[in-house]
C-alpha cells in the first residue's frame, strides 16, 4: 500500500509541478505514483487541494489536516494563477515569527 491511500492520520504527499490552467484557476501536480492532483482558486487568496481524473477534473476535496503535502518543485509563476498559487504557498508555509520578549 503507499503512503498516498493509507489512512493514517498525517499521510505524506509528494507532488511535482505539471502545469497552471488559468482558465480553471487550477495548478496541476503529479505525484511520485504518477496520480493527478491540483490546487484550485476557491475564493480570493485561498486554494484547496484536489485528487484529479486522468483528464484533469477535480474528483475529491483532500483535507489538509490529513495530509503532509511536500511540493519538490512549484509553479513557475508566469501567469496570474501561477502568481497567486506561489503567494498563497509561501504564506501557508512560512515559519510563525516567534513572539519578542
Amino acid at each position: 500500500m503507499t503512503t498516498e491511500t493509507s489512512k493514517s492520520q498525517n499521510r505524506e504527499l509528494t507532488l511535482l509541478y505539471l502545469e497552471e490552467d488559468n482558465g480553471n484557476c487550477r495548478v496541476y501536480f503529479r505525484s511520485e505514483a504518477r496520480r493527478l492532483y491540483c490546487y484550485q482558486l476557491e475564493r480570493r487568496g485561498e486554494f484547496k487541494l484536489f485528487a484529479c481524473t486522468s483528464d484533469g477534473e477535480p474528483l475529491a476535496s483532500i483535507d489538509p489536516s490529513e495530509v503532509e503535502v511536500t511540493l519538490k518543485s512549484t509553479a513557475p509563476g508566469e501567469v496570474k494563477i501561477g502568481k497567486e498559487f506561489l503567494e498563497w504557498h509561501e504564506a501557508m508555509t512560512a515559519q510563525p515569527s516567534s513572539p519578542s520578549m
